[in-house]
């Protein structure tokens, strides 16, 4: 495979240099996040190396793998960050509900919302190296797959998107709270979801 060479460096090289703008990283972050969120199709492999910077513009490169989910997915997980970037937990525990391809009667979803409370107690204003993002996805996810709960496979690959970008923000600003910083672009996706 041929393609038109980018003379950019890498988030990982700027990450390692130290000279990667958080503001560059909210950016990647609203650029992925249309294409998961309001598209449904997007880079499946996001890791710091795949994305170059240059002359003030962002570059995806090995693209080998495309994740797509459909629009039970999509807006679910939009509905989710929403609610979670409000701190809003039973509406965030109703979104991922939502996303299941099984359906939790009364009481069992009743004893879902309770520990999806419990594992989400203290994330309010916590930073990103005071609570990995990832691990809590990771937790949330197990969660509602022991509960009963079943998700289309996409939601996998979504996941582990977000993993890499929760990662390059630990190594770009440890002490960001994300969910914050990404209010504005969730408020900006919200009709075209």
């Amino acid at each position: 495979m041929v393609s038109e060479y980018v003379p950019g460096r890498s988030f990982d090289e700027l990450l390692a240099a130290g000279e990667l703008q958080y503001s560059d990283l909210l950016e990647l972050f609203r650029i992925h996040g249309f294409y998961m969120f309001c598209v449904g199709t997007f880079h499946g492999d996001m890791h710091p190396g795949n994305v170059l910077l240059h002359e003030g513009k962002l570059w995806f490169i090995d693209t080998g793998f495309i994740g797509e989910v459909g629009p039970k997915i999509r807006r679910g997980l939009f509905d989710f960050f929403a609610a979670l970037s409000e701190y809003d937990y039973p509406k965030c525990a109703a979104a991922l509900h939502r996303m299941s391809e099984v359906e939790l009667a009364g009481g069992v979803y009743a004893g879902f919302e309770r520990q999806f409370l419990e594992l989400y107690d203290g994330f309010e204003g916590a930073t990103v190296s005071e609570v990995s993002l990832t691990r809590q996805m990771m937790l949330t996810i197990k969660l509602g797959v022991h509960s009963g709960m079943a998700f289309e496979k996409g939601i996998f690959a979504i996941i582990r998107s977000l993993m890499y970008l929760d990662g390059m923000v630990l190594r770009c600003k440890p002490d960001a709270v994300l969910l914050q910083d990404m209010r504005p672009f969730i408020a900006d996706f919200a009709s075209l979801v």
